[in-house]
């Protein structure tokens, strides 16, 4: 029984037969977190805090949804494996992978202008499904 409860805390689930069903995903929400970035004339980056480099090595599937007013495709040179999904409204999704563990980078933004701006993040691993939740609030 203490087995089969592990199992089923490590992968959210059994199937009918009592056997580790590893197929579904962990789903984690982290707390919200805020940061204050002093926005230097021209604009500037901010890391936002992710927790890839927390988990072990490997590659996460990584959907970021980001103000559209920020035009966060144009300003992911440093990321080749960006794609734009779509933007709806004031919203955009982007899509990449990113390494895990020691190989994480922090997830850089680019702001230009002072205001309040909300990142999503959504990433998959193995068998863990992690979303998180930036406000940066930009001043000068």
């Amino acid at each position: 029984m203490g087995a089969a409860l592990a199992c089923m805390l490590v992968t959210v689930g059994m199937d009918g037969s009592g056997a580790c069903n590893t197929t579904h995903a962990v789903r984690e929400s982290l707390p919200q977190r805020e940061l204050a970035f002093e926005l230097p004339e021209g604009g500037g980056w901010v890391a936002l805090p992710w927790t890839l480099a927390r988990h072990p090595e490997g590659t996460a599937q990584v959907m970021l949804e980001t103000p559209a007013e920020l035009n966060f495709h144009q300003h992911s040179a440093h990321m080749p494996t960006v794609q734009l999904v779509s933007c709806e409204g004031e919203r955009c999704l982007h899509q990449f992978t990113a390494p895990t563990g020691k190989e994480a980078e922090p997830l850089r933004v680019r702001i230009a202008d002072p205001g309040r701006y909300v990142f999503n993040v959504s990433y998959a691993l193995k068998a863990r499904h992690i979303e998180e939740t930036f406000v940066v609030r930009a001043v000068r």
